[in-house]
């Protein structure tokens, strides 16, 4: 047939195909085609309990079809105990789809037609091509074949004998008590290499026998020449596979307003949705129903009504007019629409576009007026006007909002409150106070980079509101950004600059890291110099110091930016230490971490140096010699100072006692012997200079 056919040529070829036009893809691991059975359990008051259930995988509907399934059951009691074995048979075949043989004894083209859906997806055609040497005919086979598939899951759902049928079905009688629960598996009666299908559970309480419910939140809302009935998805009460909608004219009498039940696309996000044509301004009743897995029908849901409202508004119309300065009135003129159910007008008026608050009209103007003269407190501030369209069902339109006034010389006062911050990105944002007095409808931002310079325009747009928002360049040198504003007012005349609003700019990066120079160990304190980067806005240096184990730095100090140097007298002897440092500036931004510096501080012995320090100088050849102290020695440490003080140079073991190298300039030298014990001679052994020219 060409439905094995297909099937065959999927599997043969690549399993990835099947998940292709699957809204549940199977989970594929190494060829295997993974598919879940879904189960659902059904007690009737005659004592019936009826199974159903489906296979969530399209490709792994043959399989099934031609395996069936087993079925267990167990029965738990009020304390949750098993009552007699734990799981047992229940079927003693396994359900499976009918055989063609079978099958034709029974279904007829008379037949339901949910029916002859489950026939066609066990044993008719596709109708498509099903040659397993075209690719593209494979995939056309195998759309078909899970449109088909998809279909017939339907018809299970709505017709209980299409269920048995496609062996998704099983009915057995036994006295269903209220306060047991029943526990199902079903599982399938055979193996394949190619498809792994979980097991399905469901646990039945015994106190839900004959539990028909009603779709839960159904509301109605009225639109314009229809109404929308509709309820949320996924809730307890709302897991119908169909539903039902009938419509009255009084509330008592319903008529079924589709031919067959309504399916809903499952992907919709919140709510399921059902439209009815109806004649506006007439109040419609609605009820709905469901229909669940196992062909049942619920009970109707409290009745919603509603009612379709025109919602359409009037064509807007174009406000204009003149003023006479005589009599200090503006003459307003419009055309009336082409709305036959226009009801009248609404004129409003105000100092701004965005606050018309007066009613110029007590009452609303006839549709049939066109004109209308208004007498304003004052024309030399100007006033806006707008003209709202109404129709019958209170629907309103909006006109354009024309500007009137009585031109003058007289400019406006500079704008006052001048603020503005500039953030790190560069974005610069102003705000300044509204004038209430003027008739000010814009204002012009200006900018400069130099006090002593000219100020030229941020933005060409005028600015019709109190805020503006500017950008700098991050690559600006200087740091302060100057801002002034002017008003226009509906004369087009401009006031004199507002005060001129000093912005300091931020800065966008952190200063380099600090640089720890040389540095000395002596009597339990260390000192060492450092680097700073020379920027005015640092306030100060931070100190941080952290034993070698641990992990977190520790501020332990802070001085001023113009140090450099430092000394801590904090140690303790015997111990490792590392230091870091970080400047801090005026923004409150710190630099970078400072390369560490890693001391360790030595005791001092209290005793005497019994060290014999010799330096020589041939030619330019500075030679050292040194003997070895009576307390056993760990290692030496030499000193060299060539005109900054002595420095700690270099380290020699315990077993060296010479050291030479080539010097230029003043040279001279220091030893320092580090015992066994860690304590370390508190005097330097220091020697003369020596001077090559």
């Amino acid at each position: 047939m060409k439905r094995i056919i297909v099937t065959a040529a999927l599997i043969a070829c690549a399993i990835s195909l099947v998940a292709q036009e699957q809204k549940t893809a199977a989970e594929e691991t190494e060829g295997i085609i993974k598919a879940s059975i879904k189960m659902m359990v059904k007690g009737y008051k005659d004592n019936r309990m009826v199974l159903r259930w489906s296979v969530d995988e399209t490709a792994a509907w043959p399989f099934m079809q031609h395996t069936g399934v087993w079925i267990d059951y167990v029965v738990l009691d009020e304390n949750n105990k098993y009552i007699g074995d734990s799981w047992t048979r229940l079927n003693p075949e396994p359900v499976m789809a009918w055989p063609a043989d079978k099958l034709k004894q029974l279904v007829t083209p008379q037949s339901d037609e949910n029916l002859l859906i489950a026939a066609q997806a066990l044993y008719g055609s596709i109708g498509a091509d099903t040659d397993d040497t075209n690719m593209g005919g494979i995939m056309e086979g195998e759309m078909a074949y899970s449109n088909i598939i998809s279909l017939a899951m339907l018809a299970a759902d709505r017709l209980p004998q299409a269920a048995d049928v496609l062996g998704l079905r099983y009915e057995y009688k036994v006295d269903i008590n209220s306060d047991y629960k029943y526990g199902y598996r079903i599982y399938p009666a055979g193996t394949h290499p190619l498809f792994e299908v979980d097991t399905a559970y469901y646990l039945y309480p015994g106190g839900a026998i004959n539990d028909v419910r009603a779709p839960s939140l159904v509301q109605a809302r009225g639109k314009d020449g229809y109404i929308e009935i509709y309820w949320p998805k996924g809730t307890g009460r709302n897991n119908f596979t169909y539903y039902n909608v009938e419509r009255s004219e009084d509330g008592k009498t319903f008529h079924k307003i589709h031919e067959k039940p309504l399916v809903f696309n499952m992907d919709v996000i919140n709510e399921f949705v059902y439209a009815d044509s109806v004649q506006n301004y007439k109040t419609w009743y609605y009820r709905v129903n469901g229909i669940d897995a196992f062909g049942d029908e619920s009970y109707w849901c409290p009745t919603v009504w509603a009612m379709g409202r025109n919602l359409t508004p009037p064509t807007p119309v174009f406000l204009s007019g003149t003023i006479d300065k005589t009599d200090g009135v503006v003459q307003l003129k419009w055309q009336t629409p082409p709305d036959e159910d226009l009801k009248g007008y609404v004129i409003r008026r105000g100092r701004s576009r965005e606050v018309l608050d007066e009613a110029v009209t007590p009452t609303m103007l006839p549709p049939t007026t066109t004109t209308y003269t208004d007498k304003p407190d004052d024309l030399v501030e100007g006033v806006y006007y707008q003209l709202l369209a109404v129709d019958t069902a209170l629907n309103y339109s909006y006109s354009n909002i024309p500007y009137f006034f009585v031109h003058d010389t007289i400019p406006p006062l500079p704008p006052t409150g001048l603020k503005g911050s500039i953030d790190t990105t560069g974005v610069v944002r102003l705000s300044w106070n509204l004038d209430y007095d003027d008739n000010v409808y814009a204002y012009r931002v200006f900018v400069s980079n130099n006090i002593g310079t000219s100020f030229s325009p941020a933005s060409s747009a005028l600015v019709e509101d109190t805020v503006f928002v500017d950008s700098i360049s991050r690559t600006l040198t200087n740091r302060e950004i100057y801002y002034r504003v002017l008003a226009i007012d509906g004369n087009n005349n401009q006031s004199p600059m507002s005060n001129i609003l000093v912005l300091k700019r931020p800065k966008f990066a952190p200063s380099p890291a600090p640089v720890i120079g040389l540095f000395t160990i002596r009597d339990e304190e260390v000192s060492f110099d450092m680097s700073v980067y020379p920027d005015e806005e640092n306030v100060a240096i931070y100190i941080f110091r952290k034993e070698v184990d641990e992990e977190k730095w520790v501020p332990i100090d802070s001085i001023p930016p113009n140090r450099t140097s430092y000394t801590d007298n904090t140690v303790e002897a015997g111990k490792t230490y590392q230091y870091m440092l970080r400047t801090k500036d005026i923004f409150n931004m710190y630099s970078h971490e400072s390369f560490p510096l890693e001391v360790y501080v030595y005791r001092l012995a209290k005793n005497a140096p019994d060290i014999v320090f010799k330096v020589s100088l041939d030619k330019n050849t500075a030679k050292l010699n040194w003997v070895k102290p009576k307390e056993p020695v760990s290692f030496y440490i030499l000193y060299k100072d060539s005109g900054k003080g002595l420095m700690q140079y270099k380290s020699f073991n315990n077993n060296e006692f010479s050291f030479s190298e080539t010097i230029a300039g003043k040279t001279r030298y220091g030893i320092q012997a580090v015992y066994d014990d860690n304590d370390m001679e508190e005097k330097i052994i220091e020697s003369n200079w020596m001077e090559v020219n």
